[in-house]
């Protein structure tokens, strides 16, 4: 069977049911985190180490300044995630391979999980403080309808993020074999117009396959970059609790002053 353009929504490994794809494809994190784990074992006898330690900075840049960095392990979690999707997003440019990234039970099993670990940890154990970011305005309607909207825009990060990703390498890869194709069409037009002409198209096709190339890369830093800004939003230092502070005895300050 062919495929056509929304094959890839009927596409499932191993079963149906949406949970056991997240599952499966959740577990593939464990491949790179053991790699990055045991990299100082087999530093000095590997060439392929000096590849991964380009990316090791690229997501340790990224955690510079962050919160996430305040979490134990979670270097190696983003470093893996990282990995995951490069090869994830590399594997699907390659010729007679299945875009898996393009598929949403994929992208989908990475995306909520850690969308669902960063809003349990923006979650405040001061509920005092907790409360006091939902009761900011000078109207109460205002304010109740403000945080519906901040309530709907952090349930559609989950969406966003996964559909953000599936989206982009979909329409890459329909512009990629649109190029591939003319250029392979107008191969066997006996002329030499049509054959200077396919040249064009070959050069435009290799030039759009090297930067597919650099859009994958790109899809994987933003999917984490993502994360992290999420994450920037918990509390998890002195200096955040004793800003909710603040913001509480303000509000209270002002409660009391109009009563």
């Amino acid at each position: 069977m062919g495929l056509d353009f929304l094959t890839f929504l009927d596409y499932s490994w191993g079963t149906g049911f949406f949970l056991m794809n997240m599952l499966y494809w959740s577990s593939g994190l464990f491949l790179p985190l053991y790699v990055v784990c045991s990299g100082p074992f087999w530093y000095a006898s590997c060439r392929e180490w000096a590849v991964v330690s380009v990316v090791i900075k690229i997501v340790d840049s990224m955690l510079v300044d962050q919160k996430l960095s305040y979490v134990a392990g979670s270097f190696q979690l983003m470093l893996a995630l990282f990995i995951s999707l490069m090869c994830l997003n590399f594997g699907s440019l390659l010729p007679f391979s299945y875009p898996m990234t393009s598929h949403i039970s994929v992208t989908g099993s990475l995306a909520f999980p850690f969308w669902g670990a960063t809003v349990f940890s923006c979650v405040n154990m001061n509920w005092r403080g907790f409360l006091a970011k939902f009761m900011v305005g000078e109207s109460f309607i205002a304010s109740v309808f403000f945080h519906f909207l901040e309530v709907v825009t952090v349930v559609f990060r989950s969406v966003t993020l996964s559909t953000r990703m599936s989206a982009n390498i979909l329409v890459s890869l329909i512009f990629a074999k649109f190029f591939f194709s003319s250029s392979l069409g107008v191969v066997w037009i006996s002329s030499i117009f049509a054959f200077f002409v396919s040249q064009i198209f070959l050069c435009l096709s290799l030039g759009y396959y090297i930067a597919e190339w650099f859009i994958s890369f790109i899809q994987c830093w933003l999917f984490v970059t993502l994360l992290t800004s999420y994450v920037n939003e918990a509390v998890y230092t002195m200096e955040d609790e004793i800003d909710s502070k603040c913001l509480e005895n303000s509000i209270l300050t002002k409660i009391d002053v109009e009563n």
